[in-house]
């Protein structure tokens, strides 16, 4: 039996305490533990009790920073619960039976009932709570609080290999990707509340035994009690697992969380929650001091707002060229929706440029400069291509894009042979705005003749075209005409791509990017020419 949790580094020594315990009451058991962090731990591969560590960007996403970055730690631990058991189900074809347990649990029995269950079922899950309320209070403070998070508690699932649980797996990895977020008020909480639908839509098993699954929110109707042998017991059943959630939200003061849901203090309760807690110390836990989630900051440092990330998850669609949200800016999810709101009520206006600390003069669709590097900048009545723009011209802007992807093919870059791939974010042009004039400008190194572009027909990254070219078409221009203005130590190619822009930002041609037969001394840049359509 393979028992899978999904973790972050700042309870991971949780995770390796909850793999001890299944080690101590199952020695033939193996455990699995999958980290939501972009880098791995030392410390994850050094405990003896886990045998296999995993990081959740290596579990088969089609784009794993897109997704993560919509979500907090806890909607992205949950969020990935589907994936670990499909990627489970592959990585161990020699088992059949999988058990997926939150890594703050801790076992005190061997998993009997549920290992001769899945022998005839395929899927099981446990209910919060497995008795009604009598009293008024105690149905507001449980079953209507309980419904706002779920019927089934998730830190427990257990299946075994069939159609039956793959169709599930499947069906359930796929709303996770779509809806995996705390949003109470429109039925929505991380993983939980999709299970409601599991009874209904897939052949499930509802576990009622007492031992499994005993938390706070049950220890109301759940009589823990010990043994004159010295063993825990359940309502007179045997505990298999206690769930100790909440224990890192009150800092390892456990009974402050569990006193406050039941009447009278119970000596056997305090006695685990004790030991649990000086488990997780002599571990190295350090409740005051918290390791800091690498998917809670951009590239540069900076501390992602919650609202850049509801921003990104309300317009992923429209913002489907950004590869790498990580690389962007508060300030550009700040900015962007009220630049497009503002762009359909008010047409004929420009809204006032911003100064930045630097001095930069920008406007409401600028992100952050990034190592160094300054990403796409709206510049409105600045010059183009020696165009002159009146700045009372309020229905004009320029928005200057830089690449999303970007990569030259130095293997087979000698003369014609060499191509350069790189992609630009259309998507940032606002819905009510015409592309009136698209020019790409290259830095070269000296002018050049039989410009070729082609464009991609394939979705790639920055990391599998290392791998894998991407397919280009066959030269969308087979003769470009470009014009070239000496810069610095080089000069500026000129292209003017303003039809297959347009394409582009129509959705008449799928967005790939294109690639070019010849070898930048920099990164290029796309400057659009935008103007404003009337709204009546």
């Amino acid at each position: 039996m393979i028992y899978c949790t999904v973790t972050t580094h700042n309870h991971l020594i949780m995770a390796q305490v909850m793999a001890q315990s299944v080690k101590q009451v199952d020695p033939a058991a193996r455990v699995a533990i999958c980290l939501v962090e972009d880098y791995m731990p030392t410390e994850a591969l050094s405990c003896p009790a886990v045998e296999y560590v995993v990081l959740a960007k290596d579990l088969g996403f089609i784009n794993f920073y897109r997704h993560i970055f919509k979500h907090s730690d806890i909607e992205g631990c949950t969020s990935v619960k589907a994936r670990i058991l499909l990627h489970m189900w592959e990585h161990f074809p020699d088992e059949d039976k999988f058990i997926y347990i939150d890594g703050d649990s801790r076992l005190y029995g061997r998993f009997d009932e549920v290992d001769e269950l899945l022998d005839r079922h395929t899927l099981i899950v446990t209910p919060h709570i497995t008795h009604p309320e009598s009293s008024k209070e105690d149905v507001k403070n449980r079953e209507l609080f309980l419904m706002q998070y779920g019927i089934y508690n998730l830190g427990f699932l257990a299946l075994r290999k069939s159609q039956n649980a793959r169709r599930f797996l499947e069906w359930w990895a796929l709303r996770l990707e779509m809806y995996c977020v705390i949003d109470i008020p429109n039925q929505v909480f991380t993983d939980q509340r999709w299970i409601d639908y599991a009874p209904a839509f897939f052949d499930t098993y509802i576990l009622k035994h007492p031992g499994y699954n005993v938390a706070w929110w049950n220890l109301n109707s759940r009589s823990v009690k010990r043994s004159p042998e010295g063993n825990i017991l359940v309502d007179g059943q045997p505990l298999r697992f206690y769930h100790f959630s909440g224990v890192m939200r009150v800092k390892g003061d456990y009974s402050m969380l569990f006193e406050r849901f039941i009447l009278d203090k119970n000596q056997v309760l305090l006695e685990m929650i004790e030991g649990y807690v000086k488990d997780l110390q002599s571990a190295g836990q350090d409740f005051n001091k918290g390791i800091p989630w690498s998917y809670d900051y951009f590239t540069n440092g900076t501390k992602i707002r919650s609202s850049s990330r509801v921003v990104f998850r309300e317009n992923e669609e429209s913002l489907a060229q950004i590869h790498n949200p990580f690389e962007l800016s508060n300030e550009l999810f700040a900015r962007l929706p009220s630049f497009r709101l503002h762009s359909r009520l008010t047409p004929n206006r420009v809204e006032p440029d911003q100064r930045t600390s630097e001095g930069t003069v920008i406007s409401s669709l600028t992100p952050e400069s990034h190592s160094g590097r300054t990403l796409n900048r709206v510049e409105p009545h600045q010059p183009v291509s020696g165009q002159k723009v009146s700045p009372s011209s309020p229905s004009k802007l320029h928005l200057k894009l830089k690449p999303t992807r970007y990569y030259v093919d130095r293997v087979q870059a000698s003369g014609d042979s060499g191509l350069t791939y790189v992609s630009f974010p259309t998507a940032y042009v606002p819905e009510n705005c015409r592309i009136e004039r698209a020019i790409l400008r290259i830095p070269l190194e000296r002018p050049r003749k039989n410009i070729r572009v082609r464009t991609i027909n394939e979705v790639w990254t920055d990391r599998s075209i290392r791998t894998r070219r991407p397919p280009v078409n066959r030269p969308y221009y087979r003769h470009v005409n470009v014009f070239f203005r000496k810069h610095q130590d080089g000069v500026i190619m000129k292209w003017d791509c303003t039809s297959l822009v347009r394409q582009w930002h129509g959705q008449r041609l799928k967005n790939h990017g294109i690639a070019i037969n010849c070898m930048p001394m920099r990164r290029p840049v796309l400057v659009l020419t935008l103007y404003r359509r009337q709204v009546d």
